[in-house]
């Protein structure tokens, strides 16, 4: 990867160039959708738990399991015996809640481009996704896309809708973030610092980027501050029990010390020395597959059997995906 990849004035002038063409990196579409709605899938699981805790209570529940266990025969019996018309309603129902509770995941991703995974979500049915990049031109481009198809979040009215595409694209830090929760009126596409996001806390079950951590760490002299910077603001932007999903062409010891980095030790992080500790393990000829931080509940890093289409005779990509505390 060049460094001028890292300059939004690169990028500002190869989106002039361009004329209505996709461009994807890294990996295949398919490997990129394929793995960020497996994760939106299980954050949609997630906030189903609320029913297996439950179960949990009445497992639990001393001289009343019997009755219960009467009770749960009784029901899986009316259920065997349900006609195959109501086995279908109910089988559609299921569907349909959880095309719901996908449409209204709120996610965010970071250094969009004009790739074709965002439409390939959207159609996927990610309906309550927000894409930010640093290019102005880029951003421009992909709200033209969004009016041609026609989409709006999930949440929105179609005058929310028209509010949040009149928006303007600014980049930088011109526009205050709004006060939590996300309004709906909030653009689907707008130019940002991924360093400097203009959301309110806790506004994202799933936030994922594609090269883009790379890109930072290219930016500047100062790397590691601007990718802790980064990282950061993932973390603050994410829902306690949320995921941080990127794709990278760099393996653990370069990466992930920079979700390890997240929390200072005076905002409940670790010290220096267990940060260095940490990021030693993952120089270790076999490193785990999992580590935990304060930070987060686990940080999840894969080695994927795919080359980068940039870089064929490279091995691998990587992936890493890190649950917020």
């Amino acid at each position: 990867m060049g460094a001028g990849l890292a300059t939004s004035e690169w990028w500002e002038q190869y989106y002039r160039q361009q004329h209505d063409t996709y461009w994807d990196w890294y990996l295949p579409n398919e490997i990129v959708v394929r793995t960020i709605l497996d994760e939106a899938r299980a954050q949609c699981g997630g906030a189903r738990g609320d029913a297996e805790e439950d179960e949990d209570d009445q497992e639990a529940g001393g001289s009343d399991e019997e009755q219960e266990a009467s009770s749960a025969a009784s029901s899986n019996a009316a259920a065997a015996a349900a006609s195959p018309a109501q086995s279908a309603s109910s089988a559609s129902a299921s569907s349909a809640d959880s095309e719901s509770r996908l449409a209204h995941l709120p996610c965010l991703q970071l250094g969009c481009g004009n790739s074709e995974v965002t439409a390939d979500l959207w159609e996927a049915g990610l309906r309550s996704m927000r894409n930010v990049d640093f290019s102005v031109e880029c951003i421009e481009r992909m709200r033209v896309l969004q009016r041609s198809k026609g989409w709006r979040c999930a949440d929105q009215s179609e005058a929310e809708a028209a509010a949040a595409d009149a928006a303007t694209p600014t980049s930088g830090g011109v526009v205050a973030a709004p006060a939590s929760p996300l309004p709906a009126t909030w653009p689907l596409f707008e130019a940002m610092d991924v360093r400097s996001l203009r959301y309110p806390s806790s506004s994202f079950s799933l936030v994922f980027d594609k090269g883009t951590l790379d890109c930072v760490v290219l930016e500047s002299a100062d790397s590691v501050a601007s990718a802790r910077a980064m990282l950061r603001e993932v973390h603050r932007v994410l829902r306690p029990g949320g995921a941080s999903v990127c794709f990278s062409l760099y393996p653990p010891p370069a990466r992930a010390r920079f979700w390890i980095d997240v929390l200072a030790e005076d905002e409940g992080g670790e010290s220096q020395q267990e940060k260095d500790e940490l990021c030693e393990v993952l120089q270790a000829d076999n490193p785990p597959a999992i580590i935990q931080t304060a930070a987060w509940q686990s940080i999840r890093m894969v080695a994927l059997d795919c080359s980068p289409l940039e870089l064929p005779n490279q091995a691998h990509t990587y992936l890493y995906i890190a649950i917020k505390r």
